[in-house]
């Protein structure tokens, strides 16, 4: 696994700053080396999953998958050893499946250093049309029926199955 880990930041490095051709005349370090990949259920992050398989692809290594997963199923998969690696986890947001680290996982750089976003999604038209100024505005019911799909202005975040967007959905709730 370490291994992969410093294969992984390499491949970050490829598709930054070197071009198709000078990667594959790079050595390849993943050659012989299988690497169970998942992704999470929100098609969003699927696009990031295919450039990290096939950059690892390029680097040698066997992938397979992803393989589907929900945000627990992943993090327990990891802690058991059934899955390797995936490019979906949103820190700080996931901090609760961090005890896997201390089962044998391991974090490995940032795409977004200062964290995932997870608020209320809203354009310009609608600040504007609304004065929304702060979260406070969305209890105004004229706010919530603009934003409405279930009697409350709606939260966007992960996919069910987030412990951590459960707990948020709770307190939105409360």
């Amino acid at each position: 696994m370490p291994h992969l880990m410093r294969s992984l930041t390499a491949a970050a490095i490829f598709a930054i700053g070197l071009s198709p051709t000078a990667a594959s005349a790079q050595e390849q370090p993943g050659e012989g080396v299988t690497v169970k990949m998942a992704q999470d259920t929100w098609d969003t992050g699927w696009f990031h999953s295919e450039i990290y398989s096939q950059l690892l692809q390029k680097l040698g290594y066997d992938v397979q998958g992803p393989t589907t997963l929900d945000v627990p199923a992943f993090y327990q998969s990891v802690a058991q050893g059934d899955m390797d690696l995936w490019v979906n986890g949103w820190f700080p947001l996931h901090n609760t499946y961090k005890s896997t680290i201390d089962q044998g996982a391991e974090l490995v750089g940032a795409v977004a250093k200062g964290g995932a976003l997870q608020d209320y999604l809203v354009d310009k038209a609608a600040i504007e049309k609304f004065n929304i100024k702060s979260l406070e505005d969305f209890k105004r019911p004229e706010v919530k029926e603009a934003f409405d799909r279930n009697g409350k202005a709606d939260l966007v975040t992960c996919p069910p199955g987030c412990a951590h967007c459960r707990d948020a959905r709770q307190a939105e709730a409360a």
